[in-house]
């Protein structure tokens, strides 16, 4: 496995990452999280992404006496600071965790959502959180590429999540902004969401398989970590 600088953190994480969404759902048991978490532990992978809505418990067993060497981060839908502040409680209590690396803004699609979240106290929980030692580092999410360049510009944010993949261009131009800033950029949806890899389809084209698109990611050095939605073993072998 290899390792890159997550940005100003200096957190050094795995190129490839564990997203928990896909342990979300009730057809998603504890041992299958817990398997497929520790194998991927086991083989290098160092970052574990969640949510407060994701079914933090199941990681929770994962991360049992593993020591500190896994770096997780969580995030919320949170739009003001009251409710921002009982998310992070939350995460922390779910994930028996006395501290998290990472906590971001989830899902900040426009400018007015991102003003109107940073007006209501979010981000000030967030700064708060970290004077507390609660948490390490502020970050955010979103799809919307305008949308997380602004939020780069007020450098408040340590991490930005975004997606990016062989069509996902427009990502490119992030590159800019968290360079200037020092930003820890993690890549979601390598996979285009499942568009571009059909892993049961046995006719797939040769080009576009899991190594050639994890390949493109990866072969950007503005991405740290490739973060891939895996419930199986299986999946995390190929990754």
């Amino acid at each position: 496995m290899k390792y890159r600088k997550l940005g100003r953190t200096k957190l050094k994480v795995s190129i490839l990452g564990i997203g928990g969404g896909a342990f979300f759902g009730e057809d998603k048991t504890t041992e299958q999280t817990e398997s497929v978490i520790n194998f991927g532990i086991r083989n290098g992978i160092n970052f574990i992404e969640t949510a407060e809505d994701y079914g933090e418990e199941k990681i929770s067993h994962a991360l049992t006496n593993i020591g500190d060497n896994v770096i997780v981060a969580s995030k919320s839908f949170s739009s003001n600071k009251k409710d921002m502040n009982r998310s992070i409680k939350n995460s922390l209590k779910k994930l028996n965790k006395d501290k998290l690396d990472i906590y971001m803004m989830h899902t900040v699609d426009s400018i007015e959502s991102l003003n109107y979240r940073i007006k209501n106290g979010v981000l000030d929980a967030l700064k708060e959180a970290r004077s507390k030692g609660i948490i390490d580092w502020i970050g955010i999410t979103g799809h919307r590429i305008p949308t997380l360049i602004e939020a780069i510009k007020t450098n408040e944010f340590d991490v930005v999540e975004v997606p990016y993949c062989i069509g996902a261009t427009e990502t490119e131009k992030l590159f800019e902004y968290t360079n200037n800033y020092d930003v820890g950029v993690i890549a979601i949806r390598p996979f285009g969401g499942g568009i571009l890899i059909d892993r049961n389809n046995p006719k797939i084209v040769e080009f576009m398989n899991v190594k050639n698109a994890l390949k493109y990611v990866l072969s950007n050095k503005n991405i740290s970590c490739a973060l891939v939605g895996t419930s199986s073993i299986e999946h995390i072998k190929e990754n």
